[in-house]
């Protein structure tokens, strides 16, 4: 009966938080939506924030997916990557001493970083954007997946 409980995951929090007046209707949850790891080189607007917090342990398949899910909710036409981290408590955590894991293309980068116990372990962070003027595949910094 313990392990039953102690297996259980605490479900991922995504949030989506407006920047402009929403001016664009939802598009599908598995909406074709590009994921850029910098802002484009052509014109947009950045339309709202996607935030997902999720275990450490947690798949970033899951977390991209759920991200993605809320910017296509957004009707953006891009998700850029901000910041797609994991921390960890380091030692007890009074000393809220954490290890802030950089996930970087298929490796992990780790570098010091301050936490706080009860936080969930990973955290996204990006800006749904959409295009403002034309644009080419040419002119996207697109994240390798």
């Amino acid at each position: 009966m313990f392990s039953a409980c102690a297996e259980q995951k605490d479900p991922p929090e995504a949030t989506l938080s407006w920047i402009v007046p929403q001016t664009r209707a939802a598009k599908p949850a598995d909406c074709p939506i590009e994921m850029l790891s910098a802002l484009p080189n052509v014109g947009y607007q950045e339309i709202a924030i996607v935030e997902v917090f999720d275990d450490y342990d947690a798949d970033q398949r899951e977390v991209i997916g759920l991200a993605r899910r809320k910017a296509c909710e957004s009707g953006a036409d891009a998700l850029v990557v901000l910041e797609n981290t994991r921390q960890t408590l380091d030692g007890t955590a009074t000393r809220g001493v954490a290890t802030n894991s950089i996930v970087v293309g298929e490796g992990i980068r780790d570098q010091p970083d301050n936490g706080e116990a009860g936080h969930k372990g990973r955290f996204f962070d990006g800006a749904a954007i959409i295009y403002t003027g034309t644009r080419s595949r040419h002119d996207l910094t697109k994240d390798p997946q």
